[in-house]
């Protein structure tokens, strides 16, 4: 290993990070183009030109790769909408729309569909490493009275949200697998309504949770394919 002492003993070199970082982008990347079960360790040692140990060395878990890599995407695409945490705070409809352009860029041709569908194969792992859900929410709505963050009512989330959440990851595996198109914003509606009435939101508002009244399809495709330019010019780089 490299290593350089410093004032405290010795500590590892920054090209360490350097190396590991460069790990992490390469399985990115191959989780994008091949999937998550076509992404080994034996995989992600040769696109880094590296030995298979020193991959599992910085990263024991591939789930935890898988984990990081959705919540970039997560993070994509709330940027691609142009919105900041304080624009998400008590704004449902904005949630929505993070969450259908997420799901929505892996309902594509090629390697991010494998990937996601992959993912929501097992529902272990779709707990573990895909990124919106309860908490991510409530970390940044609140309350429609406008209290603090209502994190008490969706994490540990209820049946409520539980069951609409399982029955649109499951839709959305069927038709994945199957090479189907899914209409995602629609498929998730139910579970943004059945989260809105957790937090006590009136039944008008209910129902004004659909694509139409919350972003609009035009405004859906236009961040899709923000998403998907950014993503092409960053491979292509």
């Amino acid at each position: 290993w490299n290593f350089s002492k410093g004032e405290d003993g010795f500590m590892a070199r920054p090209r360490n990070d350097k190396l590991k970082e460069a790990i992490r982008r390469e399985a990115w990347h191959l989780f994008a183009t091949t999937g998550y079960h076509a992404t080994s360790y034996t995989a992600m040692a040769e696109a880094c030109g590296i030995k298979r140990p020193l991959v599992q060395y910085h990263f024991p878990k591939k789930e935890a790769l898988a984990a990081q890599f959705l919540s970039n995407e997560l993070k994509r695409t709330q940027e691609a909408w142009g919105f900041s945490d304080i624009d998400l705070s008590n704004s449902l409809d904005k949630i929505y729309a993070v969450g259908a352009a997420f799901y929505g860029s892996f309902c594509v041709p090629g390697g991010r569909s494998t990937f996601l569908c992959d993912i929501l194969e097992s529902r272990m792992l779709t707990d573990r490493v895909i990124p919106f859900n309860g908490s991510w929410i409530a970390s940044h709505v609140a309350v429609a009275s406008g209290g603090a963050s209502n994190v008490a009512a969706l994490c540990p989330p209820s049946d409520e949200i539980i069951v609409p959440f399982g029955g649109f990851h499951e839709a959305l595996y069927v038709h994945l697998d199957g090479g189907e198109p899914y209409d995602v914003a629609e498929g998730l509606a139910p579970v943004v309504r059945a989260i809105a009435k957790q937090l006590g939101y009136p039944l008008t508002q209910l129902h004004q949770l659909n694509p139409e009244e919350s972003f609009g399809t035009f405004n859906l495709s236009a961040t899709l394919h923000r998403m998907q330019e950014e993503s092409s010019a960053s491979f292509s780089a």
